[in-house]
């Protein structure tokens, strides 16, 4: 709703908007092809065309529960819901690692 106020306040100068899918990597889970302590591989074919991506509470439990959080060793489910800017932020860091030539 904040998004729709924004658009409708500030029109064009408010940016894209995009679903899910298109510009929108749904979640980290969809972002990451493997996580381990040692290691972390980012999809970047499936991350490519993307924009941004959407940490939501529901996309970190998919991405925790799935083991493809960037951060390990958390103990609870909440640390991870805590820590979704750092895992964000380690996204970010790996993509540009990995995948920008």
């Amino acid at each position: 709703m904040i998004l729709l106020d924004i658009k409708r306040k500030l029109g064009k100068k408010a940016g894209r908007f995009a679903r899910a899918g298109t510009l929108v990597a749904p979640s980290l889970s969809e972002a990451y092809l493997s996580v381990d302590d040692s290691n972390r591989k980012v999809n970047c074919d499936k991350m490519k065309d993307m924009l941004v991506i959407h940490c939501s509470h529901a996309s970190t439990v998919e991405a925790y529960t799935k083991g493809l959080y960037p951060i390990q060793g958390l103990e609870t489910m909440e640390d991870a819901m805590e820590r979704r800017s750092e895992a964000a932020t380690i996204f970010l860091n790996d993509f540009e690692s990995q995948c920008r030539n």
